[in-house]
C-alpha cells in the first residue's frame, strides 16, 4: 500500500498453518475465545446475524444458537467470558436486547433475564460494558425504571441484580459503558447529577460506591447556560495493580492511570510526548508491563504507541504511514490480540494485518486483508477479515484435516444473487454504524443528525433485502 513503510514480512508458520479463511461470512464479528474455539457474531446469509464458534477449521464452525429464528438477527454483542461461561447481549424475536449466556453448547446457551420487559432493550447496543469480577459479570443496563445502571449477574435470573446503593432518580452510566476491575475493585464512568461522567470505584467486597475523582472539574459556557464538565474516563485496560484509562481533562483525551486508588496523567507534555487518544478503546494491549495503544501527536497521524507508564517511557514504536491520517486510524482494542507475547494489530485504515513485539525492527507486515475483531487462544490467532474475495472467518496456527468433510450445495435458484445483494446492504449498515460512532466522538450535532440518518436508510434497505433473500432461499 503507497505510504506504507514496510520493515520485513512476519516469520512463516509450519505448513497447513498459515493465516487463511476458515469460512465465508457476511461481515462477521465480536471475536473473543473459551476453551480453544473462537466465538463470534455472523451472518450465513441464511439466519441472520447470529452466534457461531469454530475450533479453526471449516469442519468444526458451526451456528451455536439461532436466538432469532429465521433470517432475523440478534446480534450478539459485548462477548466476555467469565470462568467457563460466555456472557453476551443480544435480541430475540421476543425480547429486546437482554443479557444472555452460553457454555459452548446449544442447549446451554439462553437468556440470563428479561431485565426491561418484552420487546423493551435492558442493554443497548452501543456497548454494556460486560466485564468479569468475582466469577460474575457486571454490565449497565435499564430496567425501565432506575435509568441505565451498574447490574451484576452470575448466569442465573435470581442472581441478576441491580447493584445496591445505585441512584435511583436517573441514569448514571454513560450511554457507551466501559468498565474493568483491579482486584475486587470495579472501575467505571458515571454522573449521579451534577458532576458529569467522572471517574467511580464499586467494591464488591462490602458493596460501597463512589467518585474517585472528578478529573474535569466545573462548567464550560454553553449556548442555554454552563455545560458541566466531564472528563468521560474509558478505555479501560488492567496490568496487574494498575489500570490505564482514557480521559479529557480539558486538554483532550490522553492517557491516565490509576495506582492504588490514585488517578494521575501519564503524559506530560513538559517531560515527553503527549498524543491525543482520539477512540476512547485505543488502549489496546499489555504485554510485559508494557502498554500499547493509538494515538496522534500532531505529527505522525494515529500511529502505534507503547508506554511503561511514566512520561519518559513513553514513544512511538514506528510510524508505518508517514502520509495521511496514520495507519492506526480508526484501529480500536478490538482490532488487536496478543499470541505468545507478540501484538497483532489492524493497520493502514484496516488495509493490512501487522504484528510487533514492540520495536520497530520488530514490526512486520502479516498479511494483506482487511482484518478487525481478532482474538487469540494459546498459539492460535481468530480474526474476521476480507482479502478482497470476500469476507470470512480467519486462522493462523490451525491447518485443515486432510480430508474436509463434504459439502452439500443447498443453493436454490436466485438464492445466490438476492445472498450477494443482502450481503451488500448488511455491509452498508455496517458502514453507517461505524460512521455514526465516529460522527458521536466529534460531538457535532450536524455530523451526528446526518450519520443517523444514514444509518436510517442503510437499515432500511438491509430489510428489504433481507426479505428478498429470505423469499428467494426458502
Amino acid at each position: 500500500m503507497p505510504g506504507l513503510v514496510g520493515l520485513t514480512v512476519a516469520p512463516a508458520h509450519a505448513a497447513g498453518t498459515e493465516l487463511h479463511q476458515v469460512v465465508a461470512f457476511i461481515d462477521p464479528a465480536a471475536t473473543v475465545t473459551m476453551g480453544g474455539r473462537a466465538y463470534f457474531s455472523a451472518d450465513d446469509g441464511i439466519h441472520g446475524r447470529e452466534l457461531w464458534t469454530s475450533d479453526g477449521t471449516s469442519g468444526g464452525t458451526r451456528l451455536l444458537e439461532d436466538a432469532h429464528p429465521g433470517s432475523g438477527s440478534s446480534v450478539p454483542t459485548d462477548l466476555v467470558v467469565v470462568g467457563s461461561q460466555l456472557y453476551f447481549t443480544a435480541s430475540d424475536d421476543i425480547h429486546g436486547r437482554e443479557l444472555w449466556t452460553s457454555d459452548g453448547t446449544p442447549s446451554g446457551t439462553r437468556m440470563v433475564k428479561d431485565i426491561a420487559g418484552p420487546h423493551l432493550d435492558a442493554l443497548s447496543g452501543e456497548g454494556a460494558g460486560l466485564t468479569a469480577l468475582g466469577g460474575e459479570v457486571y454490565f449497565a443496563a435499564d430496567d425501565g425504571v432506575h435509568g441505565r445502571e451498574l447490574w451484576r449477574s452470575d448466569g442465573s435470573e435470581a442472581g441478576t441484580v441491580r447493584v445496591g446503593g445505585s441512584n435511583d432518580t436517573g441514569s448514571r452510566l454513560p450511554p457507551t459503558a466501559a468498565m474493568a476491575a483491579v482486584g475486587s475493585t470495579l472501575y467505571f464512568a458515571a454522573d449521579p447529577g451534577g458532576t458529569g461522567y467522572e471517574l467511580w470505584a464499586y467494591d464488591a467486597t462490602d458493596g460501597s460506591a463512589g467518585e474517585v475523582a472528578d478529573l474535569y472539574p466545573g462548567t464550560t459556557p454553553g449556548e442555554d447556560g454552563p455545560v458541566v464538565n466531564s472528563s468521560t474516563p474509558a478505555g479501560f485496560v488492567a496490568d496487574g495493580s494498575t489500570l490505564y484509562f482514557v480521559a479529557d481533562d480539558g486538554t483532550g483525551p490522553k492517557l491516565w492511570k490509576i495506582v492504588d486508588g490514585t488517578p494521575s496523567r501519564v503524559t506530560n507534555p513538559a517531560v515527553g510526548s503527549d498524543p491525543t487518544i482520539e477512540l476512547v478503546d485505543g488502549l489496546l494491549a499489555v504485554i510485559d508491563h508494557v502498554l500499547y495503544f493509538a494515538a496522534d501527536d500532531g505529527e505522525t497521524g494515529t500511529e502505534l504507541w507503547r508506554s511503561d507508564g511514566t512520561p519518559g517511557g513513553t514513544r512511538l514504536v514506528t510510524d508505518l504511514e508517514p502520509d495521511g491520517p496514520g495507519a492506526l486510524f480508526g484501529v480500536s482494542r478490538s482490532d488487536t490480540a496478543v499470541v505468545d507475547g507478540t501484538l497483532y494489530f489492524a493497520a493502514a485504515d484496516k488495509g493490512q494485518l501487522w504484528s510487533t513485539d514492540g520495536t520497530a525492527a520488530g514490526t512486520h507486515r502479516v498479511a494483506d486483508l482487511s482484518p478487525s475483531f481478532l482474538a487469540a487462544s494459546g498459539s492460535t490467532l481468530f480474526l474476521t477479515g476480507d482479502d478482497g474475495t470476500g469476507a470470512g472467518l480467519w486462522v493462523q496456527g490451525v491447518a485443515e484435516p486432510s480430508t474436509p468433510p463434504a459439502v452439500v450445495p443447498t443453493t436454490k435458484p436466485g438464492c445466490t444473487a438476492a445472498t450477494t445483494a443482502a450481503a451488500g446492504a448488511a455491509a452498508q449498515v455496517t458502514s453507517a454504524t461505524v460512521k455514526l460512532k465516529k460522527a458521536k466522538k466529534t460531538r457535532n450535532p450536524a455530523k451526528v443528525k446526518k450519520a443517523r440518518k444514514r444509518l436510517a436508510k442503510a437499515k432500511k434497505a438491509a430489510a428489504t433485502a433481507a426479505a428478498a433473500q429470505a423469499a428467494a432461499c426458502a
